[in-house]
């Protein structure tokens, strides 16, 4: 579906009113327009869309008090293109083009379904527009959807808000925004109120064109298929474990096999962290022992979930404790989660990413990994999670298993909450031989809750496998314990280094005997040449020595030391 609303858009920057036959956000097109009075001054005349306003805050935020000293009006550009002119804004402050709903032509949106949120603008300057989530609204240029719903004591209403970034703008400067959003079991409270276009510039925007093309949504052509539970038939056994297609497990409600999977929330309870839903996995035929149900969604499908969700397997036959081992397989498939969706994975479920793509719509957009939850890669797959939006929650319980020859790169924030705190809340994984996990260029990881007291780090034993915390700020890497597996001694093994790889400072456990007056080391290349030396004088027995990296750049090197006749050559990374 995401790859249709994209074509549509591209589409309609030529024809300009294309989507707009098929959305139901009034003049969505912009191709309407009518000269009015400013409302915040009405001496001057301004020139904006029918339906829409435009305007500037005080706080930087879409609700906030405007700017009443700014009235900014636009222009009928090429085609009817509407074109704003940049010189009239204040360049500090962010920009909002906004339709809020009247009561009298209240648009509810159905229930329990899929849609998808984009639009299209063009930026004179292709540098010009401040794209991310670090601004006010938590989104700095982008697309936010307000949609109303009943609150959860039934006198009143609340809302959520789903958001779209815009891409940052290319060459020729336009810029898409593209998410999904999902709406919930309320019959008559799904009602869209707001849209709002926001626009964040740098200090270079004054001598710039806004133009504004369209903002639309789409729906499955063929609706979609609601999953309430996951039931496995013995057909899908394979002797040890079930093994199926989505379409086994899933009763589907129409033929299209590329209709998205939305998992829902229970009907009968208010979507809250305290009435949450569990989406279960079973076999068909009641077995006493737990086993392994896999899943698996292929290309050309989409997995969506409402609020307030949570995978696990369900009880065995006869049991009130052992669950089924709960596995969804992406190969191939998109995970669109909106701006407002946590999704919780415990109880021994698992997600598999063996391909396709994950997208978030918003920061607080996250898979949460919790007691006996995991995220999976298979052998021999790379897989990146998020491009800088979303977040993966690590919680005590919860891990990562990262297959031979695989690598898994976070690239958004990874959350460590620890609201509760003590010694043994942990998060914890491995990294065996082959093994690869990468933070990336937009990659974070941060504690919440007890932030500078808490006990909470993300341990890895390294056995074998590789970690990349390059790209992590300091005060990020501070937050990473790797754990070594204790070195069999070896008679002649009399030197060990701890911490491999290191950043500032080489620690040596160098065991000396008395008729040892210095221990010499050199740290040379891989080719031999020598780049720092040194000695210290030991006491017999086991010494702890510390050498500085200095300014050695990241890489491999190779460590020599020597007591007495005796040398040694040791191999070491320096990890910056």
């Amino acid at each position: 579906m995401k790859k249709t609303l994209f074509l549509l858009l591209l589409y309609a920057a030529s024809t300009h009113l294309l989507l707009a036959q098929s959305t139901f956000i009034p003049n969505a097109n912009f191709i309407l327009k009518e000269e009015i009075p400013c409302p915040f001054n009405p001496d001057v005349s301004v020139l904006w869309p029918t339906d829409w306003m435009i305007y500037q805050t005080l706080d930087d935020t879409w609700m906030g008090t405007i700017d009443s000293t700014r009235c900014i009006s636009g222009k009928v550009g090429q085609n009817g293109v509407f074109v704003l002119d940049l010189s009239q804004i204040d360049p500090d402050r962010s920009l909002f083009v906004r339709q809020t709903v009247a009561e009298e032509d209240e648009i509810i949106l159905k229930s329990d379904f899929v849609y998808e949120l984009g639009a299209q603008v063009s930026m004179g300057s292709n540098d010009s527009l401040l794209v991310g989530n670090f601004c006010e609204d938590n989104i700095c240029s982008g697309v936010i959807l307000s949609v109303e719903i009943p609150n959860e004591a039934g006198d009143g209403v609340t809302h959520r808000l789903n958001t779209a970034n815009f891409s940052v703008p290319a060459a020729n400067g336009f810029s898409f925004a593209q998410s999904c959003f999902v709406t919930e079991y309320f019959p008559d409270g799904n009602i869209l109120k707001d849209i709002v276009m926001k626009f964040k510039f740098d200090d270079e925007v004054l001598d710039s064109d806004l133009s504004i093309f369209i903002i639309g949504t789409s729906t499955p052509l063929y609706g979609i298929n609601r999953v309430e539970e996951l039931v496995f038939p013995q057909s899908t056994f394979t002797g040890e474990s079930y093994s199926a297609n989505i379409r086994e497990v899933v009763q589907p409600d129409n033929p299209s096999d590329d209709a998205p999977y939305l998992f829902v929330h229970d009907s009968e309870v208010y979507p809250a962290m305290g009435n949450v839903t569990y989406i279960e996995g079973r076999p068909e035929v009641p077995v006493d022992e737990p086993v392994q149900l896999r899943a698996v969604f292929h290309a050309d499908q989409s997995i969506h979930f409402q609020p307030y969700t949570e995978l696990r397997g369900a009880l065995v036959e006869a049991g009130d404790t052992a669950r089924h081992q709960l596995t969804l397989v992406g190969d191939g498939v998109e995970f669109c989660f909106p701006s407002f969706v946590e999704l919780v994975v415990g109880d021994g479920a698992e997600i598999e990413f063996r391909s396709g793509n994950i997208h978030f719509g918003g920061p607080n957009s996250c898979i949460m990994l919790r007691e006996g939850g995991r995220i999976g890669i298979p052998d021999n797959t790379r897989f990146v999670y998020g491009n800088g939006v979303g977040a993966l929650g690590l919680d005590k319980g919860g891990t990562i298993r990262i297959g031979s020859g695989s690598e898994l790169v976070i690239n958004n924030t990874a959350i460590l909450p620890n609201y509760l705190d003590g010694p043994d809340r942990q998060f914890y994984m491995e990294l065996n031989p082959g093994s690869r996990l990468t933070f990336g260029e937009d990659s974070r990881l941060i504690r919440k809750g007890h932030v500078e007291d808490g006990h909470m780090l993300f341990n890895v034993y390294m056995k074998g496998g590789i970690l990349d915390d390059s790209r992590l700020s300091a005060r990020d890497r501070r937050l990473i314990n790797r754990i070594y597996p204790e070195e069999t001694k070896m008679e002649a093994d009399w030197l060990r280094i701890q911490g491999n790889p290191s950043r500032t400072n080489l620690r040596l456990l160098v065991e000396a005997r008395a008729s040892d007056p210095t221990i010499d080391w050199t740290i040379r290349d891989l080719n031999g040449r020598a780049l720092r030396s040194g000695q210290f004088e030991p006491l017999p027995g086991m010494n702890r020595q510390e050498i500085s990296l200095g300014s050695l750049s990241g890489g491999m090197y190779l460590l020599e030391v020597q007591r007495s006749s005796e040398r040694l050559i040791r191999k070491f990374v320096v990890s910056r």
